[in-house]
């Protein structure tokens, strides 16, 4: 491992740079998105085929306007024309996630792809109930007559005095059937069936829709 210090010639942009070539894809996990960071890379980045970024909540401080150690970029009166670019950018190759740390996952970091997650993987953290769990990859699906279903999650709960019990959860931010498209809410109906045909045991897997951590204790 090496410590960067990010200052005069130990900088991240320096260690990037000589990947940054063109036809390639860049990964990025990072707590904070500068405009300066981005225009020092401008010419670089605009040759990638993507990028993938991973960005804290959406309540966090990025610093996109850099912090004291910017004030000479700044001083150049160019921030409204990288904004500009960087929003072009973002559209054009940037595939831009949010993460959640997390201590009960299996993963030390938790993607989502909206608000509703943000908040279920959120209550999840927090109920006692909840032992582990994993926000599931796209390749894990169900196989249903009208096509293959991704669920969004998969919950080991601490209930009936000591029983365990394997869900897995598709998050949704409402539970009417009516709210659901109707392809949707009948793979949804097929995800239950075939879960319940595999059925083993006294504890065996569930198939629920869910719209909170408490919709798995019910």
């Amino acid at each position: 491992m090496k410590l960067v210090r990010n200052t005069g010639t130990d900088r991240v942009i320096d260690l990037l740079r000589p990947g940054l070539r063109a036809g390639r894809q860049l990964d990025v996990m990072t707590p904070a998105f500068s405009l300066f960071a981005f225009s020092e890379m401008l010419h670089e980045v605009a040759t990638l085929v993507q990028c993938r970024l991973l960005l804290p909540p959406a309540s966090a401080e990025l610093a996109v306007l850099g912090s004291d150690a910017d004030r000479a970029a700044r001083n150049r009166l160019q921030t409204r024309w990288v904004a500009r670019r960087l929003v072009q950018w973002v559209e054009d190759k940037a595939e831009v996630r949010r993460v959640l740390g997390a201590e009960k996952s299996v993963y030390e970091q938790v993607v989502y792809d909206s608000n509703t997650e943000a908040t279920f993987a959120d209550q999840l953290e927090k109920n006692l109930a909840i032992k582990v769990y994993a926000k599931l990859p796209g390749w894990f699906t169900v196989p249903t007559p009208l096509g293959s279903y991704n669920p969004d999650w998969a919950v080991l709960v601490e209930k009936d005095g000591g029983e365990r019990l394997y869900f897995v959860v598709e998050t949704k931010s409402g539970l009417f059937a009516d709210e659901l498209r109707y392809k949707e809410r009948a793979k949804i109906e097929c995800g239950k069936a075939h879960f319940s045909a595999l059925a083993v045991g006294e504890s065996p897997a569930q198939y629920i829709v869910a719209k909170d951590s408490n919709d798995l204790l019910a």
